[in-house]
């Protein structure tokens, strides 16, 4: 559920939140805080309280719906303005290394290069 639903841009529930560390702190209570917690106004509270629900619930439809709600609070807000995207990657692979696909995605989330299937990387010899 937290890899589908990654709030970090849309509210500060963890200390991977860009922003309001205050407010993170305040939520999270995470047992060594750098920063000292500060209570969040009600709409960031009312989006902890729906991802509190959202972790919890087993319905995949209830979860887009708790989560559209974080995300019209979030847009309503206008916390972070994302204006620059990471440049492209590269890699080097030897001529002789075989079954690497020439383009895949890279992203921390989607642990690259796990979904390439590296164990079936191989040598020609």
């Amino acid at each position: 559920k937290d890899a589908i639903y990654d709030p970090r841009w849309y509210f500060p529930f963890s200390g991977e939140s860009n922003f309001a560390q205050a407010w993170q702190v305040w939520y999270a209570k995470p047992s060594n805080p750098v920063t000292q917690p500060e209570e969040p106004p009600e709409y960031a509270q009312q989006q902890m309280a729906l991802y509190d629900e959202l972790r919890e619930s087993p319905d995949a439809d209830r979860q887009n719906e708790l989560f559209a709600q974080i995300l019209e609070i979030a847009q309503q807000q206008f916390y972070a303005m994302g204006i620059v995207l990471p440049i492209n990657g590269y890699a080097i692979v030897k001529n002789n290394f075989m079954n690497v696909p020439d383009i895949f995605d890279e992203a921390y989330v989607f642990m690259t290069p796990g979904p390439t299937n590296p164990q079936q990387y191989y040598f020609q010899v």
